[in-house]
């Protein structure tokens, strides 16, 4: 769990070809100024905005001045605080007017706008963040309090089969993490070519380091999620608008403990 500030001018008024964010986050982003609009949205580009894994190429039309403040969300603390499952955000994004209440959500807005500088809109969602986990963490207590005041339930079931398909096997993982297994260690793998990229690291090598089968396996990859040959994504990574900001999201910046 992370929070981090983006915001200056950029280079140019052009796409920026969105890259995957870290399998297993969700991004919560809180935009102030400026506007990143996905072309595979179904909506305009809203203020408060969460963004699921992607596992395909998007472009994104990005304003020259922009300020954001990004919250990188634990899928399970997604599902826990605002109710929503991880694999409903894959290659999409969903408005927080959506899971929010109106009044939560302008509180926000006004205390994001009157905050002083990149740290306050930081300590601003991080505050923000806290109390919904903790309004979160009170109602599931409540709702323990009265399931212990009912009859118990008596189980007229056999106990788990032990014959499950590997279909039934998958379904927890999906579930919790918003991805299929195969298409997690794919996300994964991506991920590790893009930091070997941005480390110049020689192609054969870093296609076995990142655990392809061989070079032209990672070209497909690379591809695939990209829209852009290794080539090409290498040189985005070294002059891209959001260069930084990539880097920090895949460190996972600052730990926020909720």
């Amino acid at each position: 769990m992370s929070v981090l500030d983006v915001s200056g001018r950029m280079d140019a008024a052009a796409d920026w070809q969105g890259h995957t964010l870290p399998a297993n986050v969700v991004v919560l982003s809180v935009t102030t100024g400026g506007e990143i609009a996905s072309d595979k949205d179904d909506r305009a580009a809203p203020v408060l905005a969460l963004t699921g894994v992607a596992t395909r190429a998007a472009g994104y039309a990005v304003s020259r001045e922009v300020t954001a403040t990004l919250g990188l969300l634990d899928p399970r603390w997604l599902h826990a605080v605002f109710g929503v499952e991880a694999q409903a955000l894959t290659d999409r994004r969903l408005g927080l007017g959506d899971v929010v209440p109106a009044g939560r959500r302008a509180a926000l807005q006004s205390a994001m706008r009157a905050a002083a500088g990149a740290q306050g809109r930081i300590e601003v969602l991080e505050q923000w963040l806290r109390e919904l986990a903790r309004e979160a963490h009170a109602a599931r207590a409540l709702s323990q309090q009265q399931q212990q005041h009912q009859p118990p339930q008596h189980d007229r079931g056999h106990g788990p089969d032990p014959l499950l398909s590997q279909r039934q096997r998958e379904r927890p993982f999906l579930r919790e993490h918003g991805l299929s297994r195969s298409r997690h260690v794919g996300v994964e793998r991506f991920q590790r070519t893009v930091t070997g990229l941005a480390a110049d690291a020689p192609g054969a090598a870093l296609a076995l380091d990142a655990g392809y089968t061989d070079q032209s396996h990672m070209c497909r990859s690379v591809r695939a999620f990209s829209g852009l040959s290794p080539t090409q994504l290498k040189e985005r990574l070294s002059t891209g608008v959001f260069t930084a900001t990539y880097a920090a999201i895949q460190g996972f910046g600052k730990q926020l403990v909720l």
